[in-house]
């Protein structure tokens, strides 16, 4: 067993993302005051979803190629996000582990 410390920048702070791309990150959700849990979710900066419309913000991590299909992230009234970390520093913190 080991473990990997990851370092989360705060949720309020936007990810570095080209202007018209998108990027797949670890974000750190709060449950209430107690319980957080994560997971992978994109951050589109003005992507293009369609040929009128772009979008900008945190969105449902849908694995695969297919961008048709994207879904805001949800987050209900006692939930919020805490923070984000790239899944490059998470796979750079691993790797050390070898």
């Amino acid at each position: 067993m080991f473990s990997v410390e990851i370092h989360f920048r705060p949720g309020s702070e936007i990810p570095p993302v080209e202007e018209g791309d998108l990027d797949t990150f670890i974000v750190a959700v709060q449950k209430g005051d107690s319980e957080v849990f994560c997971f992978a979710a994109d951050y589109l900066n003005n992507f293009p979803l369609w040929e009128t419309a772009s979008t900008t913000g945190w969105f449902d991590h849908l694995p695969g190629d297919d961008v048709a299909i994207v879904r805001p992230m949800y987050l209900g009234n006692d939930q919020r996000l805490v923070g984000w970390c790239s899944i490059e520093d998470v796979a750079r913190e691993v790797q050390t582990l070898r």
